[in-house]
């Protein structure tokens, strides 16, 4: 296939919508010019998005005593509101930044499940999500994205499975650390002591996570004899395709 080679990014963008009638471009060695699929592409197209908690600096407290891994107490929930053969919404990090450490409590665990058909219920506050490509008009497909002490509905789905769990600290956590949880992304090599009682930041390697639509992602933290909430501020990266 002919091509015309152009080391250079070429001078002219065409704008979209308008049919491309040059000739494909191509290195001086006669390879096409492929972009590869990344974040910043995404971007760039308009569908990477970023939720959080409407107010910097300020945490979001969950449930008063999670003690146990418990599937109606998810501290963030994410639906995807679109319909059947629609958008997809692929994980890209989710940080938590310890704001306040609630009370008591042992060893931390954060478990990653995902649903279907699973309804948001009550409790909780909505997470603000924007288009991080100013250029874009596109919108989230998510019909919910809410942090805090999230009842959702009950699952009926014989679907639902766990998809990552890890034990984030050994001890009680100090404000000021920060968890984040990276999906699909490469290798992490950490020395981090999860026992210190200085603040801790730790990247948890998890794997990709897909919410097709109609399906539902969760996150519940929990902690043996817990009895007082702990407050997050959360920042959660994702692209739509």
């Amino acid at each position: 296939m002919s091509g015309k080679v152009s080391r250079a990014l070429p001078g002219t963008r065409l704008v979209d919508g308008v049919s491309n009638t040059e000739e494909s471009r191509q290195s001086g060695y006669g390879e096409d010019y492929v972009i590869p699929f990344s974040t910043r592409v995404a971007a760039d197209e308009g569908g990477y998005f970023l939720a959080r908690n409407t107010t910097p600096g300020t945490g979001q407290a969950g449930h008063a005593a999670p003690t146990t891994h418990d599937t109606a107490k998810p501290f963030i929930m994410l639906k995807n509101g679109a319909e059947a053969n629609g958008k997809r919404v692929y994980l890209d990090f989710l940080k938590l930044q310890l704001t306040a450490a609630g009370t008591a409590g042992t060893v931390n665990y954060a478990t990653h499940t995902i649903d279907k058909a699973r309804t948001p219920g009550t409790g909780g506050v909505a997470l603000t999500v924007v288009n991080t490509n100013l250029q874009s008009t596109l919108s989230t497909v998510l019909s919910s994205a809410i942090a805090g002490p999230v009842v959702p509905g009950e699952s009926n789905s014989a679907e639902a499975r766990i998809v990552a769990h890890a034990r984030a600290r050994t001890v009680i956590p100090v404000a000021g650390d920060v968890l984040l949880f990276n999906f699909g992304g490469g290798p992490v090599n950490t020395g981090a002591v999860m026992a210190g009682t200085t603040e801790l930041e730790r990247v948890i390697q998890c794997p990709p996570i897909v919410i097709g639509p109609g399906d539902s992602y969760h996150l519940v933290l929990w902690r043996a004899s817990q009895s007082g909430a702990a407050s997050y501020e959360i920042e959660i990266g994702f692209w739509e395709r």
